[in-house]
């Protein structure tokens, strides 16, 4: 293995020069000799140190092929062969949406190969700024992800992103704070449904559906009407989007549906919801696309898209007007989900009965995330056991 230097110019610092490290790498299947260039700033004496490095590189086999592929471009070519093929549609789905909206813009320019443990530290800081803490960790977890193949399939020595100090590790668990600052008491609850007797009735039955059922937002979203049967409702998919006039949906969260009982008071609303739609498609006969959605964009969202899916965004907004109409303690669409588990583990439900209701693949996950209702379970449990043994 051979290579020679080439002095290109001199920089601003004393005896420094920009150098070009040239590399034999002997003659390719068609026969024509090949080489391999590298540009180093240095002394004469540094130059000649790389350019041994180098060599040992390519000698040892740990030297890594030029390339001046994109983080952007890199990205999507392991979007679509590593992600895709293995991932759920829902993962794809919104890993693509991170890489879009986020990374792309601020990283997709840069080579892969000139990527610095600065550069994505940079980035996690700026995010920082404008995302939550969890959102930033979902951006740390897809860009390591993605590098460490770029590392396993050679194209990369090393992760940048795993070298940043101070690394953010991904919340394992929900903190007890955080959780009770999002979720109502019942007597909050309370008074929020007693007030939605002024919103309209898809909203009334939504943010009903939410409560009792403690549905995720994306499987709100997904429901049909051929999903609700008497008093039980169906859970087996969570909306993704609409692409050409059609629903892109995925399996819940979990890859696992359920059914769940709803309360005779929770059915007639719904019921009353559907009546009102049914006079609403008759009316624009012309107009409303039927996708069979049990909540669907109406007059309040325009004529234009009348039986497309409700934003998801949207769901949020309405919340917080009617939270702001009830005077309750703010909350997010999600922190209607901890409310639902959290009163009924409070009044006694068993917590396999919650993890089903929920769709938690294991009880331990909702004793774990709920545990801040453990002891005063606990204590209710000893106040009755002491009844049964002493009166």
């Amino acid at each position: 293995m051979k290579g020679h230097l080439k002095k290109v110019r001199p920089t601003t610092k004393p005896n420094e020069y920009v150098w070009r490290i040239v590399l034999s790498l002997g003659k390719g299947p068609n026969g024509r000799w090949r080489q391999r260039w590298h540009t180093f700033k240095g002394t004469k004496r540094e130059a000649e140190s790389k350019r041994t490095a180098l060599i040992a590189e390519l000698e040892s086999g740990d030297s890594i092929e030029p390339s001046k592929v994109t983080v952007s471009a890199y990205l999507d070519d392991w979007m679509a062969k590593a992600i895709k093929p293995s991932r759920t549609v829902y993962t794809y789905v919104s890993y693509r949406s991170t890489i879009e909206k986020h990374i792309k813009p601020h990283l997709g320019h840069i080579a892969l190969q000139r990527l610095t443990p600065l550069d994505v530290q940079r980035y996690y800081q700026e995010r920082k700024v404008h995302l939550s803490e969890g959102s930033v960790v979902i951006h740390k977890a897809i860009l390591t992800s993605a590098l460490n193949t770029a590392v396993e399939s050679g194209l990369l020595k090393q992760n940048p992103a795993s070298r940043v100090a101070k690394a953010m590790k991904p919340k394992v668990h929900v903190k007890d704070t955080d959780l009770l600052d999002n979720v109502w008491t019942a007597e909050e609850a309370g008074q929020f449904l007693d007030h939605l007797t002024g919103a309209s009735t898809q909203w009334s039955a939504i943010f009903n559906l939410l409560l009792e059922a403690g549905l995720r937002k994306g499987e709100l979203l997904g429901l049909m009407w051929k999903d609700l049967e008497g008093s039980t409702l169906r859970v087996d998919r969570q909306l993704l989007g609409v692409k050409q006039g059609a629903l892109v949906t995925a399996v819940p969260k979990g890859k696992r549906s359920r059914v769940l009982d709803l309360s005779q008071g929770l059915v007639e609303l719904l019921m009353r919801h559907k009546r009102e739609q049914a006079e609403l498609k008759m009316a624009n006969r012309l107009h409303y696309s039927d996708l069979g959605l049990m909540f669907a964009q109406d007059y309040e969202h325009g004529a234009k898209h009348l039986g497309h899916p409700l934003h998801r965004s949207l769901i949020g907004t309405q919340l917080d007007r009617l939270v702001r109409d009830a005077k309750v303690k703010r909350i997010t669409v999600h922190g209607l989900r901890h409310t639902s588990a959290t009163l009924l583990l409070k009044a006694g439900v068993q917590p396999h009965v919650v993890q089903k209701r929920l769709g938690h693949a294991k009880v331990e996950m909702t004793l774990n995330v709920y545990s801040h209702v453990l002891p005063s379970m606990q204590s209710e449990a000893a106040e009755r056991l002491a009844k049964l043994l002493h009166g």
